[in-house]
């Protein structure tokens, strides 16, 4: 299977477990033994509610039944766990989609701001061109204004960035 996702694919493989591999073996550990305690306690409340037929009956009626109960408390630790991998799974897949989205988001922003960049450039230059164009204009205004009151003109030519324009 191809995939063109910027994350590392088989990093991701790795990071993932078996659907066989229990995540939290301590924790599977401990809910077979309160399931292990809880079945012989249920099978006694029955004994007792139902009439006490003595100890040994009800020691026989509960090892009786231990394969079935394991059968039972073993499926339902491995439902737990593949609930839990599937959600994980999901959480990563989301992850990955809101870092994927995230990244979208940020190249359009980069790419704005480049495109923002560029035009504000232009503008600014042509601004800059109509702003020193107008302080040559101010400034042969004054220099003939001097010259019609017959004053000396010592003001120096305008400059643009350190330079005399000259257009």
């Amino acid at each position: 299977m191809q995939h063109n996702d910027s994350v590392n694919t088989e990093e991701l493989d790795e990071k993932r477990a078996s659907l066989f591999t229990v995540q939290d073996v301590e924790e599977a550990i401990l809910y077979f033994t309160y399931m292990t305690v809880l079945y012989p306690l249920v099978v006694i409340a029955h004994e007792i509610y139902h009439g006490w037929k003595g100890g040994w009956e009800t020691t026989y009626l509960v090892l009786k039944n231990v394969p079935i109960f394991f059968g039972i408390a073993t499926t339902l630790i491995l439902f737990k766990e593949g609930v839990d991998i599937m959600l994980r799974r999901w959480q990563e897949a989301r992850e990955i989609s809101r870092q994927k989205r995230a990244a979208i988001v940020e190249a359009a922003r980069a790419e704005g701001r480049a495109e923002g960049i560029s035009e504000g450039r232009a503008e600014g230059i042509s601004e800059g061109r109509a702003e020193a164009q107008r302080t040559w204009n101010e400034w042969y205004r004054r220099q003939a204004e001097a010259r019609e009151k017959g004053q000396p003109f010592t003001e120096p030519p305008p400059t643009l960035n350190g330079d005399t324009f000259d257009e």
